[in-house]
Protein backbone atom coordinates (compact mmCIF):
# COMPACT_ATOMS: atom_id res chain seq x y z
CA UNK A 1 0.00 0.00 0.00
CA UNK A 2 2.92 2.47 0.78
CA UNK A 3 4.43 1.77 -2.37
CA UNK A 4 1.37 2.64 -4.36
CA UNK A 5 0.73 5.93 -2.67
CA UNK A 6 4.85 6.80 -2.98
CA UNK A 7 4.39 5.78 -6.75
CA UNK A 8 0.81 8.65 -6.83
CA UNK A 9 2.96 11.33 -4.80
CA UNK A 10 6.13 10.71 -7.64
CA UNK A 11 3.67 10.99 -10.04
CA UNK A 12 2.07 13.64 -8.89
CA UNK A 13 5.13 16.10 -8.30
CA UNK A 14 5.92 15.04 -11.94
CA UNK A 15 2.68 16.29 -13.50
CA UNK A 16 3.03 19.52 -11.18
CA UNK A 17 6.27 19.96 -12.86
CA UNK A 18 6.31 18.74 -15.99
CA UNK A 19 2.93 18.93 -16.91
CA UNK A 20 0.45 16.34 -17.61
CA UNK A 21 3.15 13.93 -20.20
CA UNK A 22 1.69 12.39 -23.05
CA UNK A 23 0.07 9.17 -22.48
CA UNK A 24 -1.06 6.19 -25.23
CA UNK A 25 -2.36 3.07 -24.81
CA UNK A 26 0.36 0.23 -25.65
CA UNK A 27 0.08 -1.96 -28.49
CA UNK A 28 3.17 -2.64 -30.06
CA UNK A 29 4.61 -5.62 -31.36
CA UNK A 30 7.65 -7.92 -30.05
CA UNK A 31 10.00 -9.53 -32.51
CA UNK A 32 11.05 -12.42 -30.64
CA UNK A 33 14.43 -14.86 -31.79
CA UNK A 34 14.44 -18.42 -30.11
CA UNK A 35 14.47 -21.86 -30.31
CA UNK A 36 11.99 -24.27 -29.47
CA UNK A 37 12.28 -27.72 -27.73
CA UNK A 38 10.07 -30.01 -26.64
CA UNK A 39 7.11 -28.23 -27.87
CA UNK A 40 8.74 -24.85 -25.55
CA UNK A 41 9.83 -21.71 -26.97
CA UNK A 42 12.44 -20.38 -25.24
CA UNK A 43 13.40 -16.31 -26.43
CA UNK A 44 16.79 -15.40 -26.18
CA UNK A 45 16.62 -12.12 -28.12
CA UNK A 46 13.64 -9.83 -27.53
CA UNK A 47 12.99 -6.52 -30.37
CA UNK A 48 10.44 -4.26 -29.44
CA UNK A 49 9.04 -2.83 -32.66
CA UNK A 50 7.26 0.30 -31.59
CA UNK A 51 10.12 2.27 -33.53
CA UNK A 52 10.42 0.23 -36.67
CA UNK A 53 9.04 -2.60 -37.82
CA UNK A 54 11.68 -3.46 -40.49
CA UNK A 55 14.62 -5.56 -40.37
CA UNK A 56 16.54 -7.71 -42.22
CA UNK A 57 18.80 -10.86 -42.06
CA UNK A 58 21.54 -11.40 -44.46
CA UNK A 59 23.41 -14.86 -44.74
CA UNK A 60 25.46 -16.78 -47.75
CA UNK A 61 23.58 -19.02 -49.58
CA UNK A 62 24.38 -22.32 -49.06
CA UNK A 63 24.47 -23.79 -52.57
CA UNK A 64 25.33 -20.35 -54.70
CA UNK A 65 28.02 -19.43 -51.43
CA UNK A 66 27.04 -16.01 -52.18
CA UNK A 67 25.46 -13.41 -50.15
CA UNK A 68 21.98 -12.67 -49.83
CA UNK A 69 19.96 -10.05 -48.03
CA UNK A 70 16.16 -10.60 -46.87
CA UNK A 71 13.94 -7.61 -45.71
CA UNK A 72 11.30 -8.17 -43.84
CA UNK A 73 8.42 -5.89 -42.43
CA UNK A 74 5.21 -6.42 -39.74
CA UNK A 75 2.16 -5.82 -40.94
CA UNK A 76 -0.41 -4.31 -38.99
CA UNK A 77 -1.86 -7.84 -38.53
CA UNK A 78 1.43 -8.84 -36.26
CA UNK A 79 2.65 -11.35 -39.61
CA UNK A 80 6.04 -11.06 -40.72
CA UNK A 81 6.18 -10.28 -44.89
CA UNK A 82 9.06 -10.76 -47.07
CA UNK A 83 9.32 -7.07 -49.04
CA UNK A 84 12.34 -7.48 -50.71
CA UNK A 85 16.15 -9.56 -51.41
CA UNK A 86 19.20 -8.87 -52.97
CA UNK A 87 21.83 -11.02 -53.75
CA UNK A 88 24.66 -11.28 -55.79
CA UNK A 89 23.86 -12.06 -59.14
CA UNK A 90 25.13 -12.02 -62.89
CA UNK A 91 23.13 -9.43 -65.43
CA UNK A 92 22.48 -12.24 -67.71
CA UNK A 93 20.77 -14.11 -65.29
CA UNK A 94 18.41 -11.97 -64.01
CA UNK A 95 16.28 -12.78 -66.68
CA UNK A 96 15.28 -16.47 -64.94
CA UNK A 97 13.83 -14.22 -62.02
CA UNK A 98 10.23 -14.46 -61.67
CA UNK A 99 8.78 -11.46 -63.72
CA UNK A 100 5.14 -10.43 -62.11
CA UNK A 101 3.84 -6.95 -62.90
CA UNK A 102 4.56 -5.04 -59.29
CA UNK A 103 8.04 -6.46 -58.58
CA UNK A 104 10.55 -3.91 -58.81
CA UNK A 105 13.70 -5.15 -60.30
CA UNK A 106 17.60 -2.90 -60.25
CA UNK A 107 20.49 -4.25 -60.99
CA UNK A 108 23.91 -2.39 -59.32
CA UNK A 109 26.69 -4.43 -59.49
CA UNK A 110 27.17 -6.81 -58.14
CA UNK A 111 23.66 -6.59 -56.16
CA UNK A 112 20.38 -7.87 -57.83
CA UNK A 113 17.41 -6.37 -55.70
CA UNK A 114 14.22 -7.09 -56.30
CA UNK A 115 11.44 -5.17 -54.09
CA UNK A 116 7.85 -5.10 -53.67
CA UNK A 117 7.61 -8.63 -52.69
CA UNK A 118 4.83 -8.55 -49.97
CA UNK A 119 4.89 -12.50 -49.48
CA UNK A 120 3.06 -13.02 -46.04
CA UNK A 121 5.21 -15.56 -44.43
CA UNK A 122 4.62 -15.75 -40.57
CA UNK A 123 7.68 -17.18 -38.60
CA UNK A 124 10.67 -17.64 -40.02
CA UNK A 125 12.68 -20.43 -39.39
CA UNK A 126 16.78 -21.17 -40.20
CA UNK A 127 19.30 -23.38 -38.91
CA UNK A 128 22.38 -21.19 -38.11
CA UNK A 129 25.79 -22.12 -38.97
CA UNK A 130 29.18 -20.45 -39.44
CA UNK A 131 29.41 -21.69 -43.23
CA UNK A 132 26.19 -19.58 -43.58
CA UNK A 133 26.54 -16.86 -41.26
CA UNK A 134 23.20 -15.74 -40.80
CA UNK A 135 22.56 -12.45 -39.17
CA UNK A 136 20.01 -10.11 -37.92
CA UNK A 137 19.85 -6.53 -38.75
CA UNK A 138 17.53 -4.67 -36.59
CA UNK A 139 18.39 -0.48 -36.66
CA UNK A 140 21.24 -0.49 -37.84
CA UNK A 141 22.79 -3.21 -35.97
CA UNK A 142 23.83 -6.92 -37.11
CA UNK A 143 23.39 -9.69 -34.84
CA UNK A 144 25.19 -12.60 -35.70
CA UNK A 145 22.57 -15.27 -35.05
CA UNK A 146 26.01 -18.31 -35.91
CA UNK A 147 27.57 -16.89 -32.99
CA UNK A 148 25.24 -17.10 -30.17
CA UNK A 149 23.39 -20.18 -31.20
CA UNK A 150 24.90 -23.74 -31.11
CA UNK A 151 25.31 -24.92 -34.83
CA UNK A 152 23.14 -26.98 -36.78
CA UNK A 153 20.11 -25.19 -34.71
CA UNK A 154 16.87 -24.32 -35.52
CA UNK A 155 16.00 -20.90 -34.81
CA UNK A 156 12.81 -19.52 -35.46
CA UNK A 157 11.75 -15.59 -35.45
CA UNK A 158 7.97 -14.62 -34.77
CA UNK A 159 6.05 -11.63 -33.31
CA UNK A 160 3.51 -11.26 -31.13
CA UNK A 161 1.51 -8.74 -30.08
CA UNK A 162 1.98 -7.30 -26.99
CA UNK A 163 -1.81 -5.93 -26.08
CA UNK A 164 -1.31 -3.87 -22.43
CA UNK A 165 -4.41 -2.25 -21.13
CA UNK A 166 -2.23 -0.31 -19.17
CA UNK A 167 -1.09 3.36 -19.36
CA UNK A 168 2.97 3.84 -20.51
CA UNK A 169 4.46 7.21 -20.67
Amino acid sequence: MARKVLCFLMFSLLVIAEGFPNTHLASASTLFIGTEKEGEYKAFIILDLSKTTNFSLRYIHSVDKLPVEEFFDVGQDNEIYLVGIRFVQLPYLITTLPHETNLSYTYSPPWTKVENLNRKIGSIKIRVSSFTQQCLVYEGVEVKLFNIFEQGLLVIIRVESDQRDEVVF
